[in-house]
């Protein structure tokens, strides 16, 4: 925890850190979900991943970046952009897992100390007297019990009619 003589800025995610944050979460979403594990196979694959920023900016207050598959010359159609073309005819063969998953910082701090990465600090330095920012890891067990949660203020929908909607399915 800061010391007296220090003052914790709650200062603004950076875009690394928010990257940081939004690939633990993709992350945390694969994991649980039963269609990314080793006994799972594909034959032809397609998917977009969509990432939706809702900033406290009214100059730029929303930011969208997509990624969609696409089909690499040299390798055989296995990955394909989405939707498939010509899926199987059955349409208990064709597969689609659309997943979403939301989340609010309301704490740039609290998100940093709960993965690990440093918060900056600023201090008066002893030698000369004048101000400077250092970056200090605090140990996440720091925080409140409920807190510690990587998961607490995520929130995963199944999308998956919606997609096929899009998606003409």
């Amino acid at each position: 925890m800061p010391t007296s003589n220090e003052i914790v800025p709650n200062r603004p995610l950076t875009g690394i850190e928010a990257k940081q944050i939004i690939l633990a979460d993709v992350h945390a979403m694969l994991d649980r979900d039963g269609m990314f594990t080793e006994y799972i196979a594909f034959s032809r694959l397609s998917y977009e991943v969509v990432v939706k920023l809702h900033l406290d900016n009214p100059a730029y207050p929303n930011h969208t970046s997509v990624v969609q598959s696409r089909k690499e010359p040299s390798k055989p159609a296995v990955i394909e952009p989405p939707p498939l073309a010509n899926p199987r005819p059955q349409p208990e063969t064709e597969i689609v897992v659309a997943k979403r998953r939301s989340r609010v910082v309301e704490s740039p701090n609290k998100e940093r100390v709960k993965r690990g990465m440093p918060v900056t600090v600023t201090a008066r330095s002893t030698e000369t007297g004048h101000f400077e920012d250092k970056q200090v890891k605090y140990d996440p067990e720091s925080l409140p019990d409920g807190e510690r949660n990587l998961d607490e203020g995520a929130k995963d929908e199944d999308i998956t009619r919606q997609v096929k909607k899009e998606w003409e399915l």
